[in-house]
């Protein structure tokens, strides 16, 4: 991933303790939440990918990126193109292109 913002979430841990809490005062209100950002991000930057890719990208937990998937999913964020349902290929709904373009301007 050579996307700046997505290189955001893979850092020191003393800069994620500065950025989390600003990031999550400043999506106050809307649908998703700091812990969505990353996931966003790299679905747009990688339109198609799997969860096991996200996972990769973002040093993140299968289990838990499931989950966070799903709620995306559900919320209308993300959508599954994938044929298969044990298989994913993940795209930024129009509802989730304005999340990023939110989170990417506050960032």
């Amino acid at each position: 991933m050579s996307d700046e913002i997505g290189d955001l979430f893979v850092f020191h841990a003393k800069t994620r303790s500065y950025m989390i809490p600003r990031l999550t005062e400043a999506l106050k209100g809307r649908e998703i939440n700091s812990s969505d950002v990353s996931s966003i991000i790299t679905i747009h930057d990688n339109p198609g990918c799997s969860i096991k890719d996200i996972c990769i990208a973002i040093a993140a937990d299968k289990g838990r990126m499931t989950n966070l998937i799903q709620r995306l999913i559900e919320i209308g964020m993300v959508e599954n193109l994938s044929t298969n349902k044990k298989n994913y290929s993940l795209y930024l709904t129009e509802k989730g292109q304005e999340e990023y373009e939110y989170a990417h301007e506050v960032l």
